[in-house]
């Protein structure tokens, strides 16, 4: 079982696994999202979502 200490290189890696995906450091966010990144991130979400490599 991994820790959750990997940080940066964690993030890096898991968005390796997923097309199209890279990480997005927003600084004083980690598991606990602050409401005001909130939209910030459900946009970049929605950026990879729409990301055309990624249609069926």
């Amino acid at each position: 079982m991994r820790s959750c200490d990997g940080g940066i290189d964690q993030a890096r890696e898991t968005a390796a696994r997923i097309a199209g995906a890279r990480p997005i450091v927003l600084p004083g966010v980690g598991h606990e999202v602050p409401e005001p990144v909130g939209n910030e991130i459900a946009v970049q979400i929605r950026a990879l979502v729409d990301t055309p490599s990624r249609a069926a």
